[in-house]
């Protein structure tokens, strides 16, 4: 009988060996800003906003998106070899402006490995293979969001690449050669390792590569230097008691007590903590007007950098572009130059002219700005450039005049003055808010017409000049405007 146990307590001790990881970041102990790692008590610095949070065994890390991260040094971050899996309990808030590290080594796609989140809820398992790097993805929306999802990347040299969700495996490809480990790179977790654009730009000389990280709340992220099996993957997973996450939807702001009677006021809306939390502002920042015998509200938020915004009983919001312009051919150098680009509110501001049982009267004024900051067609002499003040009229009955004005000749030869932009709630689809004829358009001869999604429906009389539109949004309420 010796033998027998001899080779049970050797298997035993395998198993247990190669269950073993050779990082973790628990979050369970986090001392001045540092993850301590328990086995080692390595102290990991967690840059930027971050808050403890219930993870799926005991405390995990909430990163905001924005400015957290988790860095390990390149001296004390352990190079696995010819196998290696990498394990990580993730649930988003909302998907990242594009592709994002839970956790990588990787060395501009020459070195290292990564395993990362989509924008639109992919997975991705990814390696430097003998000079190559090799890509392990899932479909889209694999990840849903406000949830707790459990992703594992396993490598063996010369074999294959694997990844697994939440048990199973959804990705495995073939492999020919080894993995190449950076020297010196840093590991970092739940932030890009440099400035990247967005996804689905459009122009990329108008767009500028930002730090973005994942919003969410991370844990039990594990680096092994052994390949988990499939049986093991699906253990460690159905192991796990998986409870809801605390993460609470995003929604636009909206006011917590209506007033009951019209007028504007100066607030500080709220959107959610980490978007809130990058601002430097104080007290009252934004404007909001309501109105006595309406649910509707008109709003002046920075985050839409102060653009206008009709909000319905049901918080739809309608805002506008206002004025915009732009180069042509040679001169379309940054893209376009408008109110939106403008990120910090450096140029817009608005404020409060008159408020009185009568109206109440919003100044606006905005520079057009490009995505670098640059205001449009500055004057050599002066360096002034592009500015814009817009006056709203509102009115008790929910109606409002808008006046805009700006220096003859410096918008140059492209201009647009207006675009209705309907804003979707984070997670709300187009068809949730509007309906499929979503615009109805009228002339001043009582001419009406309806423009539908579907474009076969088309008008036969659409040359007509209409100055009428309305937004057919699904809410009582529906924004409209005349020309």
């Amino acid at each position: 009988m010796k033998p027998i146990y001899a080779w049970l307590f050797l298997f035993i001790a395998s198993v247990t060996m190669a269950q073993t990881p050779v990082m973790t970041w628990d979050f369970e102990t986090i001392k001045d800003g540092k993850a301590i790692e328990p086995a080692t008590q390595i102290a990991d610095t967690i840059e930027g906003n971050f808050q403890e949070a219930p993870g799926v065994r005991g405390k995990g890390l909430r990163l905001d998106g924005f400015t957290t991260r988790v860095i390990r040094t390149g001296k004390e971050t352990v190079k696995p070899g010819e196998a290696l899996a990498i394990e990580a309990w993730v649930s988003l808030g909302e998907y990242p402006e594009n592709w994002c590290p839970v956790i990588t080594t990787e060395s501009d796609e020459v070195k290292g490995y990564r395993l990362l989140i989509g924008p639109y809820g992919q997975v991705s398992f990814e390696t430097a293979i003998s000079e190559q790097w090799v890509v392990c993805s899932s479909a889209n929306e694999t990840v849903p969001l406000r949830k707790w999802m459990h992703l594992v990347g396993v490598y063996t040299a010369g074999e294959a690449m694997t990844l697994y969700v939440n048990g199973k495996a959804v990705s495995t490809i073939p492999i020919d050669g080894a993995l190449t480990y950076p020297k010196k790179n840093d590991c970092i977790i739940g932030m890009v390792t440099a400035p990247r654009r967005p996804s689905d730009t459009i122009r990329t000389w108008g767009t500028i590569p930002t730090y973005y990280g994942l919003s969410g709340i991370i844990d039990e992220i594990m680096v092994f230097d052994r390949a988990l099996t499939a049986s093991q993957v699906k253990s460690r997973f159905s192991k796990v008691p998986v409870g809801t996450p605390d993460i609470q939807a995003h929604r636009l702001p909206t006011i917590k007590k209506n007033p009951g009677r019209f007028g504007a006021f100066y607030t500080k809306l709220k959107y959610h903590d980490a978007w809130d939390n990058l601002w430097r502002v104080d007290q009252d920042p934004d404007i909001v007007v309501c109105f006595d015998n309406s649910p509707v509200k008109f709003i002046f938020w920075r985050g839409i950098r102060y653009g206008p915004s009709w909000v319905s009983e049901n918080e739809n919001w309608m805002t506008d572009q206002s004025l915009e312009t732009w180069g042509n051919g040679a001169n379309d150098i940054e893209g376009c130059f408008e109110h939106m680009q403008d990120r910090h509110c450096r140029f817009s501001h608005v404020r409060i002219i008159e408020s009185s049982d009568a109206r109440a009267v919003i100044h606006w004024r905005y520079a057009l700005v490009s995505g670098h900051d640059h205001i449009w067609m500055p004057d050599p002499k002066t360096d002034w450039g592009c500015w814009a003040d817009e006056y709203y009229y509102i009115y008790p009955d929910g109606s409002a005049i808008r006046k805009v004005s700006w220096q003859k000749g410096s918008t140059g030869r492209a201009v647009q003055y207006q675009e209705s932009l309907p804003v979707t709630q984070p997670g709300q689809r187009s068809e949730d808010l509007l309906e499929d004829d979503y615009v109805r358009v009228a002339d001043y001869d009582y001419n009406t017409t309806a423009v539908s999604v579907d474009p076969s429906t088309k008008s036969s009389d659409w040359k007509r000049d209409y100055t009428i539109q309305q937004f057919q949004f699904k809410s009582k309420n529906k924004p409209y405007i005349c020309f």
